[in-house]
């Protein structure tokens, strides 16, 4: 009996706080996208909010995703559209890896546009991203990294409250 108590109780434990994907296995910023897109579509349904119903207010909810972004000499550029139901995105980004210094954009085709300059890896960045209600929301990542050697790609982990 305790061992099968001791059993269900490490099951719970690792399911509670899922390990990280290994960095092999981040995707891109098109499948981040797509996750946040998702987890807003998931927790609308599970508040019975009807997907023609405008936000009106957060949701009261976050999920953190990664990407990779690529770089070539030392410059990165990524697109990546998502409907999100006009949601703002409330979020803090961070360059988890390669150490470098990091100068860039972030954007959406709703009007946001945060401009960041000397930011060091593992620095936190706050962004708040507007999203369109009417249709797919287009999210654009701009980088340039300071200081050689030039990275091949860029780690970012990104924590979202909406």
């Amino acid at each position: 009996m305790r061992f099968i108590c001791a059993f269900l109780l490490t099951l719970a434990l690792a399911m509670a706080a899922p390990p990280a994907a290994p960095a092999d296995q981040v995707k891109d910023l098109h499948h981040a996208a797509k996750a946040l897109a998702a987890d807003i579509q998931a927790q609308r349904r599970a508040q019975g909010i009807p997907d023609q119903a405008v936000a009106k207010a957060p949701l009261g909810s976050s999920k953190t995703v990664r990407f990779k972004l690529p770089m070539k000499k030392g410059k990165g550029r990524e697109t990546a559209s998502a409907y999100c139901f006009g949601h703002t995105l409330d979020c803090v980004a961070r360059i988890m890896d390669p150490d470098n210094r990091y100068s860039g954009q972030v954007s959406t085709s709703h009007g946001s546009k945060i401009k960041f300059s000397g930011q060091k890896a593992e620095q936190g960045l706050d962004l708040t991203l507007q999203t369109d209600f009417f249709g797919d929301t287009q999210f654009t990542v701009v980088m340039e990294a300071g200081e050689q050697p030039w990275p091949d790609h860029v780690l970012v982990e990104v924590m979202c409250r909406y």
